[in-house]
């Protein structure tokens, strides 16, 4: 009897931001479409079984380390993940889960960062979780790596013996991971990408542009916290009142939506709490909180244009065929549209003049544009496949 390969995605699947269970998805599909007889089982670095609220201690944790001094954020963020580490139980949860696999992923997402010491620590726990020294991978994965903690973490995990195959999303990341390690290191676009064929069934029956133009608001305070930058949160919410009134101004139709992280919906509550006589004119609305990442996808594909910060808003608009322009905070904005070919959808002046302009003359994408993509893709998922040798035939 012929034995089922058995893989582990590792990644953040179910993240109250729902781009990455979109990421989570795509990946497991065209895993089991480029070699039909593969198992493919998810782990959650943030030791989450399903996809629920977060605690309000995780929050009130989140909080106070967004607006922490930066020379006490490395040490709290240790002891916290250490004590979470403990009172989770995730050595012993990973590791039965990891027993018997074929291979184990990192995949997707902006997982090889040190701006914080979150994900440098949790790679180190599970390679370090798996008993049996399965070969390991990185796939489409973001990069960012600069001096200080939690980079000797990220150079051992990717430069483990067991290491077979190492692919990043874009060439940012590449360059990033190339001067880290030394050596070459492939490149595979973001598996959301493949949007339209993953979600195909959810898709049926929602009308394309019924919601207008898609303003996508975060929280900026831990946009700035991740991204180890700060912002002007004054000047971001200025920027999204006035593209409001004039998107509305010409007669369009405009509606609030976030991808699902709680502190993003916090924000639009707050928002609309700030901006009443906004909130009440016509043609103005908040869509309803995505649960799950089918959800978000689907109100994704109901705008006729999205405006947004955040990565896989834009990812997910592209892969839909919906034109999107990317507010500036993070490089990884810039190296997806860069990958893409359309590096002019991130905005790099934060005013509602710059981005309507941007929005009117956004070139159309069409189905051959994504099928190139997506075609891209497949070639970089079999060759995953074959240095992992969990191919069909291998």
């Amino acid at each position: 009897m012929t034995h089922q390969k058995r893989v582990v995605l590792c990644g953040v699947c179910y993240s109250p931001n729902l781009g990455d269970g979109v990421i989570a998805d795509c990946f497991a599909g065209m895993l089991k479409r480029v070699s039909p007889q593969l198992k493919v089982d998810h782990l959650d670095l943030a030791g989450r079984d399903g996809f629920a609220p977060a605690s309000g201690t995780l929050r009130r944790a989140g909080e106070l380390l967004a607006h922490a001094p930066q020379y006490l954020r490395a040490t709290a963020e240790t002891v916290g993940l250490e004590a979470f580490r403990r009172l989770r139980g995730l050595d012993g949860r990973w590791r039965r889960l990891l027993t018997g696999a074929d291979a184990v992923i990192i995949g997707g997402g902006q997982l090889l960062s040190n701006a914080t010491m979150n994900f440098p620590r949790k790679l180190v726990w599970l390679r370090d979780a798996r008993s049996q020294g399965q070969p390991l991978a990185v796939y489409a994965c973001g990069a960012k790596v600069s001096p200080g903690p939690g980079k000797r973490d990220l150079q051992s995990v990717l430069s483990d013996p067991n290491m077979q195959h190492i692919a990043v999303r874009d060439e940012l990341s590449r360059a990033a991971l190339e001067k880290l390690l030394g050596s070459p290191v492939h490149l595979a676009i973001d598996p959301a990408i493949h949007v339209s064929e993953i979600y195909r069934d959810s898709l049926d029956g929602v009308e394309r542009g019924s919601d207008g133009v898609g303003l996508g608001l975060s929280d900026p305070h831990m946009l700035g916290y991740a991204a180890g930058a700060t912002l002007s949160p004054e000047k971001i919410e200025e920027f999204f009142v006035d593209i409001a009134k004039q998107l509305l101004e010409r007669g369009q139709r405009v509606t609030l939506f976030t991808n699902g992280a709680w502190e993003d919906q916090e924000y639009v509550r707050a928002f609309t709490g700030r901006h009443p006589s906004l909130a009440a004119r016509p043609g103005f609305n908040v869509a309803p909180p995505p649960k799950r990442p089918y959800e978000l996808v689907r109100q994704i594909h109901k705008f006729e244009s999205v405006i947004s910060h955040r990565l896989h808003a834009n990812i997910v608009a592209y892969g839909l065929k919906v034109p999107s322009v990317a507010l500036p905070w993070d490089k990884k904005l810039q190296g997806f549209f860069n990958a893409v070919e359309r590096s002019e959808c991130v905005l790099d002046d934060v005013s509602a003049r710059r981005c309507l302009t941007l929005l009117d003359s956004a070139r159309p994408i069409s189905d051959d544009e994504i099928n190139a993509r997506c075609a891209t893709s497949v070639r970089a998922l079999n060759h995953l496949c074959r240095d992992l040798a969990i191919a069909s035939n291998a």
